[in-house]
């Protein structure tokens, strides 16, 4: 039974991974979030905003915060359904709570090294 569970939990996490790469370019730019056109005049020192490195950049920061949120979100929901059907065992009652609080920590984690 355990090789089965982690047998489903690893096929889940590789078609997470899959579908992000293969599916997250194309849902960021469905959202709007267009990658940035190469510019062809010169950059003047020190400003940043037109610098096309700063720009890709700034997109990819914007993909992975995209892709971390619906981990995060894919995670909870995960837990939260194995502490749905754990019922009265206690042991996997406390390894829902504990992913559950780790998935936040993760993503307060994140947030705050984003901000």
């Amino acid at each position: 039974m355990k090789n089965l569970l982690t047998t489903i939990k690893l096929t889940l996490l590789a078609t997470f991974f899959a579908s992000t790469f293969i599916y997250a370019p194309i849902n960021v730019q469905a959202q709007g979030l267009k990658p940035p056109e190469p510019t062809t005049s010169q950059v003047k020192d020190g400003d940043l905003k037109n610098n096309p490195i700063i720009k890709w950049i700034e997109f990819f920061i914007n993909v992975l915060s995209v892709t971390i949120l619906a981990g995060g979100s894919v995670m909870i929901a995960w837990a939260g359904i194995q502490y749905m059907t754990a019922r009265d065992n206690a042991q996997n009652v406390q390894a829902a709570k504990e992913k559950i609080w780790n998935v936040i920590i993760g993503l307060l984690a994140y947030f705050f090294l984003y901000a």
